[in-house]
């Protein structure tokens, strides 16, 4: 039965392939673990437009390149079509100061990453800087404490410490996940 329900997965992901442009699904049976491999059922793993969302005070942050005029989906950090392993592959990326435990906000600043706001209608503001998440308020995303939620669409789940006004850390967990290029497509409408 495990098997029909994949192969009939597996077409359905063709066949929305060919009217979706290049797209990808890693479907992925396990979870690398410390003593090997824990096994579940087969879950997607990753696809082309993973982004990474984090909610701060009650408003949506997408992680996304600056520098765009005319932003599109291949803005947001995990839907621009590097290489991708896993979730966090392009989380991993912006590794640039040699600590491969945490990426700091000077590394965020380095890759050109803002963390964009959305409006009621999970549209992106990107055109309003004004009203983008401070990136020096953060003091950093822990590598160390990256999670992946097997499920029939897995998502993944990641720390992200900002600085407080009284100088302690408040952690914020964020979010990566499938997110179908039509509905991301949609965000920048």
């Amino acid at each position: 039965m495990k098997n029909f329900v994949l192969v009939i997965f597996i077409l359905l992901l063709a066949n929305t392939a060919v009217y979706a442009g290049s797209r990808f699904y890693t479907i992925q049976q396990g979870i690398p673990s410390f003593h090997g491999t824990t096994p579940t059922g087969n879950f997607v793993a990753s696809s082309s437009c993973d982004p990474f969302m984090v909610k701060i005070d009650g408003t949506k942050y997408f992680m996304m390149y600056a520098g765009a005029n005319n932003p599109s989906m291949q803005n947001l950090l995990g839907c621009s079509g590097q290489r991708k392993i896993d979730f966090f592959t392009p989380l991993r990326d912006l590794e640039s100061d040699g600590d491969n435990l945490k990426i700091t906000a000077a590394e965020l600043q380095r890759a050109g990453i803002r963390f964009v706001a959305t409006d009621i209608h999970n549209t992106l503001l990107y055109n309003e800087t004004n009203k983008d998440f401070d990136i020096n308020k953060i003091s950093y995303i822990d590598m160390t404490r990256l999670r992946i939620t097997p499920a029939a669409v897995g998502y993944g789940s990641f720390d992200l410490y900002i600085k407080k006004e009284n100088g302690n850390l408040k952690k914020v967990i964020g979010k990566v996940s499938v997110l179908p290029n039509r509905w991301a497509e949609r965000m920048f409408d």
